[in-house]
């Protein structure tokens, strides 16, 4: 499990080339990163052990960065601070951008490091702390960690716990298991009205190919390979099919439109992997359909009948 303190109503006052400019600050705990599956685009987020340095570090937002000259983090840059928590804070990372249009300037700063340098912190910001624990647990540990916490806090402070995780939004998981139920029966369809066409062509190609039947019957080719070879050829073509379509998917789902339409999500999902092993077999077993009923054809077609064609 992780635990980390946040306060998000704070704003340091930041001397930038042009200016001293105010910036929205976050404090938070180490923890705060793994929780939320934050990455940067330059060097590190925090770690257990920067609370003991002597120079509390931040990590910035890229539009920050760029205001404060694009700094490389190898020279071990800092920022200047006025006010209240002013001094020198040692930059330790960037977070990506998330758009041409993400202009946001933002800190993230340890929480006792904040404190170690002012009294109290602003009237108007609340303390919020975020656990994240085994799903098995949050039954149980959500009511005793608001009994404790206002077993020790008194009745001056208020408190309330809350999970704000996927698993606390029942209305959103029926609407995706919607989705997914219709856009599954959507792609049933297709798949029987594409195998309903793919066996009229194999259909036709097998008249097409009646002659060439009978010359194998008759030079000795068993009915079971006959049925074999015929039922092999849909099977593959549409093998090949599925390998090519899931290749092409890869592919769409690298293109920078993709990466850019995706780019503000935290943590990117990986390619489904199931979803291309679900492809893979159903076109697998859409050829071994289409293939059964020409296969059959060929099979039942006398060798008298094929070599007068």
């Amino acid at each position: 499990s992780y635990v980390s303190r946040l306060a998000a109503s704070v704003t340091l006052q930041v001397q930038t080339p042009e200016w001293v400019r105010p910036v929205t600050t976050m404090l938070v705990d180490p923890a705060y990163p793994v929780i939320h599956r934050s990455t940067v685009a330059e060097g590190r987020w925090f770690v257990p052990g920067d609370e003991g340095l002597l120079a509390p570090p931040v990590v910035i937002s890229y539009p920050l960065w760029t205001a404060l000259g694009a700094p490389p983090l190898a020279t071990h840059p800092t920022m200047e601070v006025i006010g209240g928590a002013g001094g020198t804070f040692p930059i330790i990372g960037v977070t990506p951008r998330e758009g041409d249009w993400d202009s946001n300037k933002q800190i993230w700063m340890l929480y006792d490091g904040y404190r170690d340098r002012v009294d109290s912190l602003p009237a108007e910001t609340g303390v919020t702390w975020e656990l994240w624990v085994p799903e098995e647990i949050v039954p149980t540990v959500g009511a005793l960690l608001a009994s404790d916490v206002r077993a020790a806090a008194g009745e001056a402070v208020q408190v309330s716990v809350s999970r704000t995780d996927w698993g606390s939004r029942p209305d959103a998981q029926a609407s995706a298991a919607m989705f997914e139920l219709v856009t599954g029966s959507i792609a049933v369809l297709i798949l029987v009205l594409g195998g309903l066409g793919l066996v009229n062509i194999q259909l036709v190609a097998m008249r097409q190919r009646i002659r060439e039947i009978g010359v194998r019957r008759s030079f000795g080719a068993t009915a079971g390979r006959i049925f074999t070879a015929v039922l092999l050829e849909s099977v593959v073509a549409t093998a090949v099919a599925g390998v090519v379509g899931i290749v092409l998917a890869v592919a769409v789902m690298r293109t920078p439109m993709v990466l850019t339409m995706f780019g503000a999500l935290q943590d990117v999902p990986p390619f489904p992997v199931r979803a291309a092993i679900t492809g893979l077999i159903a076109s697998v077993v859409i050829g071994a359909l289409a293939g059964f009923l020409p296969a059959l054809v060929a099979v039942r077609s006398r060798v008298i009948d094929t070599l007068r064609v």
